[in-house]
Protein backbone atom coordinates (compact mmCIF):
# COMPACT_ATOMS: atom_id res chain seq x y z
CA UNK A 1 0.00 0.00 0.00
CA UNK A 2 1.02 3.62 -0.80
CA UNK A 3 2.50 5.75 2.09
CA UNK A 4 0.76 8.66 2.55
CA UNK A 5 2.77 11.83 2.33
CA UNK A 6 3.96 13.97 4.72
CA UNK A 7 2.00 17.14 3.55
CA UNK A 8 -1.03 15.08 3.46
CA UNK A 9 -0.24 13.96 6.97
CA UNK A 10 -0.09 17.24 8.35
CA UNK A 11 -2.95 18.50 6.42
CA UNK A 12 -5.27 15.84 7.51
CA UNK A 13 -4.25 16.32 10.82
CA UNK A 14 -4.70 20.21 11.12
CA UNK A 15 -8.20 19.30 9.50
CA UNK A 16 -9.31 17.15 12.07
CA UNK A 17 -8.09 20.08 15.06
CA UNK A 18 -9.74 22.31 12.74
CA UNK A 19 -13.03 20.74 12.16
CA UNK A 20 -13.31 19.78 15.54
CA UNK A 21 -12.96 23.46 16.94
CA UNK A 22 -15.65 24.38 14.32
CA UNK A 23 -17.85 21.80 15.90
CA UNK A 24 -17.70 22.95 18.97
CA UNK A 25 -17.83 26.66 18.30
CA UNK A 26 -21.06 25.68 15.98
CA UNK A 27 -22.42 24.28 19.00
CA UNK A 28 -21.78 26.99 21.02
CA UNK A 29 -23.12 29.57 18.76
CA UNK A 30 -26.44 27.75 18.63
CA UNK A 31 -26.75 27.04 22.06
CA UNK A 32 -26.16 30.97 23.41
CA UNK A 33 -27.98 32.30 20.17
CA UNK A 34 -30.94 29.84 21.24
CA UNK A 35 -30.94 31.23 24.91
CA UNK A 36 -30.69 34.79 23.98
CA UNK A 37 -33.33 34.76 21.52
CA UNK A 38 -35.61 32.53 23.64
CA UNK A 39 -34.83 35.37 26.67
CA UNK A 40 -35.59 38.04 24.24
CA UNK A 41 -38.92 36.51 23.42
CA UNK A 42 -40.31 36.10 26.84
CA UNK A 43 -39.16 39.33 27.94
CA UNK A 44 -41.18 40.47 24.39
CA UNK A 45 -43.72 38.35 25.97
CA UNK A 46 -43.74 40.07 29.65
CA UNK A 47 -43.59 43.83 28.05
CA UNK A 48 -46.81 43.46 25.62
CA UNK A 49 -48.59 42.33 28.56
CA UNK A 50 -47.56 44.90 30.96
CA UNK A 51 -48.22 47.66 28.31
CA UNK A 52 -51.44 46.65 28.18
CA UNK A 53 -52.15 46.57 31.85
CA UNK A 54 -52.95 50.21 31.99
CA UNK A 55 -54.58 50.32 28.84
CA UNK A 56 -58.14 48.73 30.44
CA UNK A 57 -60.62 50.57 32.35
CA UNK A 58 -64.27 50.38 33.62
CA UNK A 59 -67.08 52.80 33.65
CA UNK A 60 -70.52 52.59 35.05
CA UNK A 61 -71.87 54.63 32.01
CA UNK A 62 -70.51 55.83 28.47
CA UNK A 63 -71.87 59.16 29.17
CA UNK A 64 -69.54 61.63 28.43
CA UNK A 65 -67.09 58.84 27.73
CA UNK A 66 -67.79 57.81 24.32
CA UNK A 67 -68.02 59.51 20.64
CA UNK A 68 -68.67 59.17 17.25
CA UNK A 69 -64.45 59.98 16.71
CA UNK A 70 -63.52 57.56 19.43
CA UNK A 71 -61.43 54.50 18.09
CA UNK A 72 -61.42 52.77 21.44
CA UNK A 73 -63.06 49.65 21.88
CA UNK A 74 -66.18 48.84 24.36
CA UNK A 75 -67.68 46.15 26.10
CA UNK A 76 -70.45 45.45 28.26
CA UNK A 77 -69.37 44.31 31.32
CA UNK A 78 -71.58 43.63 34.26
CA UNK A 79 -73.66 46.87 35.03
CA UNK A 80 -71.26 48.90 33.27
CA UNK A 81 -68.44 49.32 30.46
CA UNK A 82 -65.08 48.01 29.79
CA UNK A 83 -62.77 50.69 27.71
CA UNK A 84 -59.73 49.01 26.01
CA UNK A 85 -58.04 51.97 24.81
CA UNK A 86 -56.69 51.69 20.87
CA UNK A 87 -52.93 51.20 22.09
CA UNK A 88 -54.27 48.25 23.33
CA UNK A 89 -51.69 45.57 21.40
CA UNK A 90 -53.85 42.24 20.65
CA UNK A 91 -51.57 40.92 18.39
CA UNK A 92 -48.31 41.94 17.56
CA UNK A 93 -44.95 39.66 16.46
CA UNK A 94 -47.22 36.61 17.52
CA UNK A 95 -47.79 37.69 20.23
CA UNK A 96 -51.35 37.23 21.42
CA UNK A 97 -52.90 39.41 24.19
CA UNK A 98 -56.38 38.24 25.68
CA UNK A 99 -58.33 39.56 28.15
CA UNK A 100 -60.53 36.89 30.19
CA UNK A 101 -63.40 37.70 33.07
CA UNK A 102 -62.66 36.56 36.35
CA UNK A 103 -64.46 33.44 35.83
CA UNK A 104 -62.05 32.45 32.99
CA UNK A 105 -64.19 33.13 29.86
CA UNK A 106 -62.58 35.41 26.82
CA UNK A 107 -63.78 38.92 26.59
CA UNK A 108 -61.47 40.08 23.92
CA UNK A 109 -58.62 38.96 21.51
CA UNK A 110 -57.64 35.68 19.98
CA UNK A 111 -55.99 32.84 22.14
CA UNK A 112 -54.40 29.96 20.12
CA UNK A 113 -54.20 27.87 23.11
CA UNK A 114 -57.98 28.93 24.22
CA UNK A 115 -58.79 25.24 23.94
CA UNK A 116 -56.99 24.23 27.06
CA UNK A 117 -57.62 27.68 28.96
CA UNK A 118 -60.12 25.68 30.69
CA UNK A 119 -57.37 23.68 32.21
CA UNK A 120 -54.49 25.89 32.25
CA UNK A 121 -55.31 28.06 35.53
CA UNK A 122 -53.91 31.83 35.80
CA UNK A 123 -51.09 32.10 37.26
CA UNK A 124 -50.03 35.92 38.31
CA UNK A 125 -46.48 37.25 36.72
CA UNK A 126 -45.33 33.70 35.86
CA UNK A 127 -44.07 32.72 32.44
CA UNK A 128 -45.40 29.15 31.78
CA UNK A 129 -44.66 26.47 29.03
CA UNK A 130 -47.69 24.44 27.01
CA UNK A 131 -48.13 22.26 24.66
CA UNK A 132 -51.19 22.09 22.21
CA UNK A 133 -51.42 20.23 18.59
CA UNK A 134 -47.52 19.32 18.92
CA UNK A 135 -46.24 22.99 19.23
CA UNK A 136 -45.17 24.43 22.36
CA UNK A 137 -46.28 27.96 23.84
CA UNK A 138 -45.26 30.55 26.58
CA UNK A 139 -48.36 32.27 28.20
CA UNK A 140 -47.92 35.03 30.60
CA UNK A 141 -50.74 36.26 32.81
CA UNK A 142 -51.35 39.57 35.10
CA UNK A 143 -54.38 40.06 37.30
CA UNK A 144 -56.09 43.53 37.05
CA UNK A 145 -56.80 45.40 39.99
CA UNK A 146 -58.50 48.88 38.71
CA UNK A 147 -61.85 49.62 39.79
CA UNK A 148 -63.95 47.80 38.05
CA UNK A 149 -61.77 45.10 36.77
CA UNK A 150 -60.46 43.41 39.51
CA UNK A 151 -59.99 39.72 39.29
CA UNK A 152 -59.95 40.48 35.76
CA UNK A 153 -56.90 38.66 33.32
CA UNK A 154 -54.89 39.74 30.98
CA UNK A 155 -53.17 36.46 29.15
CA UNK A 156 -50.19 36.94 26.43
CA UNK A 157 -49.65 34.18 24.62
CA UNK A 158 -45.97 33.29 21.85
CA UNK A 159 -45.32 30.82 20.04
CA UNK A 160 -42.31 28.81 20.72
CA UNK A 161 -41.70 29.05 16.53
CA UNK A 162 -41.48 32.78 17.13
CA UNK A 163 -37.80 32.28 18.26
CA UNK A 164 -37.41 29.07 15.82
CA UNK A 165 -37.06 31.13 13.04
CA UNK A 166 -34.41 33.46 13.56
CA UNK A 167 -32.55 30.72 15.20
CA UNK A 168 -32.84 28.52 12.16
CA UNK A 169 -31.23 31.39 10.36
CA UNK A 170 -28.33 32.19 12.67
CA UNK A 171 -27.87 28.58 12.46
CA UNK A 172 -27.97 28.42 8.58
CA UNK A 173 -25.56 31.72 8.49
CA UNK A 174 -23.09 30.08 10.92
CA UNK A 175 -22.66 26.91 8.79
CA UNK A 176 -21.86 28.88 5.83
CA UNK A 177 -19.33 30.98 7.86
CA UNK A 178 -17.91 28.03 9.18
CA UNK A 179 -18.08 25.76 6.63
CA UNK A 180 -15.98 28.72 4.20
CA UNK A 181 -13.69 29.21 7.21
CA UNK A 182 -13.05 25.34 7.18
CA UNK A 183 -12.23 25.04 3.86
CA UNK A 184 -10.08 27.94 3.78
CA UNK A 185 -8.44 26.66 6.67
CA UNK A 186 -7.54 23.50 4.76
CA UNK A 187 -6.88 24.98 1.84
CA UNK A 188 -4.51 27.41 3.81
CA UNK A 189 -2.98 24.92 5.68
CA UNK A 190 -2.76 22.70 2.52
CA UNK A 191 -0.02 25.32 1.03
CA UNK A 192 1.70 26.11 4.12
CA UNK A 193 2.73 22.34 4.47
CA UNK A 194 3.84 22.43 0.89
CA UNK A 195 5.91 25.46 1.63
CA UNK A 196 7.46 24.39 4.77
CA UNK A 197 8.05 20.92 3.01
CA UNK A 198 9.54 22.09 -0.14
CA UNK A 199 12.94 22.96 0.64
CA UNK A 200 13.08 19.07 2.09
CA UNK A 201 12.13 18.05 -1.53
CA UNK A 202 14.88 20.51 -3.11
CA UNK A 203 17.53 18.49 -0.14
CA UNK A 204 16.14 15.33 -1.63
CA UNK A 205 16.64 16.26 -5.44
CA UNK A 206 20.28 17.69 -4.80
CA UNK A 207 21.48 14.53 -2.77
CA UNK A 208 19.97 12.06 -5.26
CA UNK A 209 21.28 13.95 -8.24
CA UNK A 210 24.35 13.69 -6.72
CA UNK A 211 24.25 10.49 -5.82
CA UNK A 212 23.22 9.55 -9.67
CA UNK A 213 25.41 11.90 -11.55
CA UNK A 214 28.73 11.47 -9.11
CA UNK A 215 29.15 15.27 -9.42
CA UNK A 216 30.41 16.45 -5.58
CA UNK A 217 30.47 20.00 -7.02
CA UNK A 218 26.83 20.31 -6.78
CA UNK A 219 25.22 22.03 -3.74
CA UNK A 220 21.99 22.38 -2.06
CA UNK A 221 22.34 26.34 -1.75
CA UNK A 222 19.17 26.48 0.18
CA UNK A 223 17.37 30.11 0.62
CA UNK A 224 17.65 31.43 4.36
CA UNK A 225 13.94 30.46 5.86
CA UNK A 226 13.74 27.85 7.92
CA UNK A 227 16.21 28.02 10.85
CA UNK A 228 16.30 24.18 10.98
CA UNK A 229 15.94 23.52 7.42
CA UNK A 230 18.82 25.72 6.50
CA UNK A 231 20.56 24.63 9.12
CA UNK A 232 20.58 20.97 7.76
CA UNK A 233 21.01 22.06 4.09
CA UNK A 234 24.12 23.77 5.09
CA UNK A 235 25.34 20.69 7.02
CA UNK A 236 24.73 18.46 3.88
CA UNK A 237 26.45 21.31 1.53
CA UNK A 238 29.25 21.13 4.48
CA UNK A 239 29.67 17.18 4.53
CA UNK A 240 29.56 17.40 0.20
CA UNK A 241 32.61 19.57 0.81
CA UNK A 242 34.19 17.02 2.42
CA UNK A 243 33.68 14.07 0.41
CA UNK A 244 34.58 16.52 -2.49
CA UNK A 245 37.88 17.61 -1.16
CA UNK A 246 38.39 13.68 0.23
CA UNK A 247 37.81 12.78 -3.38
CA UNK A 248 40.02 15.75 -4.84
CA UNK A 249 42.91 14.44 -2.58
CA UNK A 250 42.43 10.95 -3.27
CA UNK A 251 43.05 11.99 -6.49
CA UNK A 252 45.87 14.07 -6.70
CA UNK A 253 47.50 11.07 -4.64
CA UNK A 254 47.15 8.84 -7.02
CA UNK A 255 48.08 11.39 -9.73
CA UNK A 256 51.09 11.74 -7.82
CA UNK A 257 52.02 8.29 -7.18
CA UNK A 258 51.47 7.09 -10.77
CA UNK A 259 53.79 9.92 -12.46
CA UNK A 260 56.51 8.85 -9.21
CA UNK A 261 55.87 5.21 -10.54
CA UNK A 262 56.15 6.30 -14.01
CA UNK A 263 59.65 7.80 -14.22
CA UNK A 264 61.45 4.55 -12.74
CA UNK A 265 59.76 2.18 -15.22
CA UNK A 266 60.57 4.31 -17.75
CA UNK A 267 64.37 4.40 -16.55
CA UNK A 268 64.21 0.74 -15.94
CA UNK A 269 62.47 0.08 -19.93
CA UNK A 270 64.75 2.28 -21.24
CA UNK A 271 68.02 0.03 -19.99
Amino acid sequence: MKKIPLKIKITLWFATILIFLVSLSYILVISVSSSVLLKNLKNDLIMTVEDNFDEIEYYDSLSGVFNDNDSDHYLAYKDGFIEIDDDFIGNMNGIYTVIYDENGSRLYGTDPTEKMADSEKFSDKKIRTVRLGGKEYYIYDRRLTNKGVENMWIRGIVSHEKADEPISDVARRSMIALVALVILGIGGGYIIAMKSLKPIKDIEAVARDISQSGDLKKRIKLDKGDKELYSLAETFDGMFDKLERSFESEKQFTNDVSHELRTPMAVIMAQ
